[in-house]
């Protein structure tokens, strides 16, 4: 699928389920109710031990779903998961180095910004199609407000 296929199913459909697991198995499993519950498209967070495994099984088991990686650190990370057939990236935080190897990959990437300075940073690299507000458990919705 082209990248511009890919963002426009990830559009249609509306949500990325994410897939985070302490097992392979366990992952598999998510993904196969995901898909069940009639929604094509996962996210398979690097934190799944056997990650990259776990995606290149998924999209070859599982031709109908849009497979992504997500918690993609950096470049090679991003490179394992292309090789696996990933076929779009999210990272939890902006990196130069994942961006650029995403564009080299040809695939599309949500990169995490929380900062206005991560977002301007982000956008002035490429990062054109979407950004994800990477937030944690220490924010609250306050922290939104202007």
């Amino acid at each position: 699928m082209k990248k511009a296929e890919v963002r426009a199913l990830i559009e249609k459909i509306g949500i990325v389920p994410v897939v985070r697991a302490t097992s392979p198995e366990e992952a598999r499993f998510a993904a196969e109710a995901v898909c069940e519950g009639g929604i094509p498209i996962v996210e398979i967070t690097m934190t799944v031990p056997g990650a990259v495994g776990v995606i290149a099984e998924l999209v070859k088991t599982m031709p109908e779903v849009l497979v992504g990686a997500g918690t993609v650190l950096d470049a090679e990370a991003a490179r394992k998961c292309a090789g696996a057939g990933a076929q779009f990236l999210v990272t939890p935080g902006f990196d130069a180095g994942t961006l650029a190897a995403a564009k080299e990959l040809d695939l599309p990437i949500m990169a995490g910004a929380l900062t206005p300075t991560e977002v301007i940073t982000a956008w002035k690299s490429g990062a054109r199609s979407a950004m994800t507000a990477a937030t944690s458990n220490r924010l609250n919705p306050s922290a939104f407000s202007a």
